[in-house]
């Protein structure tokens, strides 16, 4: 497995190939990876985060040496951007998405489209730094298009990311659908936390897991919490892993609104089982995501979620019997659906919550990784 993140369970991109690596092992095969601290072990751990543009050539090298191996050759898109002849390998070589860089790349730009409009221009820090960002992203989707071309499989994570590789891009069957999931493991320490539904419900707490930006929805959140406040005046919001101080998140909302505002700027993961004993519904605004990972784990926690309409969380969210996505944007939808799901009776939030449980036990690693390997298996190159 090659990626261009510290192989640890704590960042959420890197904890996908570790668990799944888990999974694999167990079955009875062996699994060994080249992590961003492989490709730089003599430099600082913090600085080496800004170079992961030169990944793809540490990686190129290590694969060249060792090819040999391997059977099978795992990497994330972008980081083995040439063939499998100038790799010198013979086997069987995969591109895995963590978030399809085109998306990626596409919010950015209209989003530097949206600033515009509001006269941020080039020349100033922030119009310079959406320049810049706009720059990265175009190397990256071009680094993402030479490894597909080079794959015999590309992995993705959502239906929208494997219907746009398939058709706009046109990969046709070299792309699949794997989603992303829980170990067993998982599901069981949320279970060891369960909370009674009336217990759930009547803390009127609303959660957001995830770290406080644009992408992930953080200007639209002020309004939302006074929209859904002023029909639900006990409403409390929690916000974990937002990467900033509670004194600090607090100042960004009206001030009649702070006292019902708490959180973590950052939180362990084995925390989190914890944590979400405290939420009634959670809420992801984001405006692009690749699965939503947060999502799901909230929804193994029994916590129904809503998010915006886009692609991951759709994935979960388009399987309950009630809507629980809204327009992208769209705040006063949002908080409307909040509302809603926070005024339920028990009866019908307790149906709602084992629903949650359900549509999260679809998506197992102990599943996915069968299958994902039974499928490697089944176009494995002849020898």
């Amino acid at each position: 497995m090659v990626l261009e993140f510290p192989w640890t369970r704590i960042l959420g991109a890197a904890r996908v190939s570790v668990e799944v690596a888990d999974e694999f092992v167990a079955m009875g095969h062996s699994v060994e990876k080249f992590d961003l601290f492989d490709a730089f072990p003599r430099r600082n751990k913090l600085s080496i985060y800004f170079e992961t543009s030169r990944f793809p050539r540490r990686a190129i090298d290590y694969v060249r040496a060792n090819a040999h191996r391997f059977d099978i050759i795992q990497a994330e898109l972008g980081n083995l951007p040439v063939s499998k002849e100038q790799l010198g390998f013979k086997g069987l070589l995969v591109a895995r998405s963590n978030g399809l860089q085109h998306f990626y790349s596409a919010y950015t730009q209209a989003e530097g489209e949206r600033k515009r409009k509001l006269g941020i221009r080039e020349g100033t820090f922030v119009g310079n730094t959406l320049r810049a960002l706009n720059a990265h992203m175009e190397q990256e989707v071009s680094m993402v298009d030479k490894s597909m071309k080079a794959a015999d499989a590309i992995v993705l994570i959502n239906d929208d990311e494997r219907r746009y590789v398939a058709e706009t891009l046109g990969h046709g069957s070299k792309a699949v659908l794997f989603h992303n999931g829980l170990s067993n493991l998982r599901f069981a320490e949320f279970a060891a936390h369960h909370v009674d539904a009336r217990q759930r419900l009547a803390q009127q707490a609303v959660v957001f897991i995830g770290y406080w930006s644009e992408r992930k929805g953080a200007q639209d959140f002020p309004n939302l919490v006074r929209q859904v406040r002023q029909a639900r005046p006990q409403a409390k919001f929690v916000f974990l892993g937002t990467g900033i101080d509670q004194s600090q998140l607090r100042e960004l909302f009206a001030p009649e609104d702070r006292e019902a505002i708490s959180g973590t700027h950052k939180f362990a993961s084995s925390e989190l089982p914890e944590l979400l004993r405290q939420a009634t519904i959670g809420i992801l605004p984001s405006y692009i995501e690749g699965f939503g990972i947060g999502v799901l784990e909230a929804l193994a926690a029994g916590v129904p979620t809503i998010a915006y309409d886009v692609p991951g969380p759709r994935e979960m969210l388009k399987q309950f019997d009630v809507p629980m996505m809204t327009p992208v944007g769209d705040v006063a939808a949002a908080a409307g659906r909040l509302v809603s799901l926070l005024s339920l009776s028990v009866e019908e939030y307790a149906a709602l919550s084992t629903r949650a449980i359900a549509i999260a036990s679809n998506f197992r690693w102990e599943d996915i990784a069968a299958r994902m390997m039974a499928h490697y298996q089944a176009i494995m190159p002849k020898s």
